[in-house]
């Protein structure tokens, strides 16, 4: 029996919008692993948002399609690639309309003022 576990996540675009709020957010590149300056939010300081990302940032801007599972015992990691391969195949793109901006400053205008950070 396998200990492994797998998960399925979704990751931006390294070039779009959306990873570069990412980026800005939790001061990491998730691309090269390189730390990245964070972006300004007016009423809350780098030192209390880094207090907020410090444990998910390592793994950076992600969405979880599937949380960890483990391999049934006859599928093989080759058999999960060709099936999630097979499934993204079927699916239907689609665009969130949101632009950076109006993500940033949703961001910054309702979750900003619920932050506790110690001193």
């Amino acid at each position: 029996m396998s200990l492994a576990r797998f998960a399925i996540y979704y990751v931006p675009p390294k070039d779009s919008d959306l990873a570069n709020f990412g980026r800005e957010w939790f001061g990491l590149d998730i691309e090269t692993g390189s730390p990245h300056p964070l972006k300004t939010v007016i009423g809350l300081s780098d030192e209390c948002r880094r207090q907020h990302v410090s444990d998910p940032q390592p793994y950076g801007f992600h969405a979880p399609l599937k949380p960890p599972f483990s391999l049934a015992p006859r599928v093989t990691l080759d058999g999960l690639i060709r099936a999630t391969d097979l499934f993204a195949r079927g699916m239907t793109p689609f665009e969130i309309p949101a632009t950076r901006d109006s993500v940033h400053w949703q961001i910054s205008g309702s979750v900003t003022n619920r932050f506790i950070c110690s001193t």
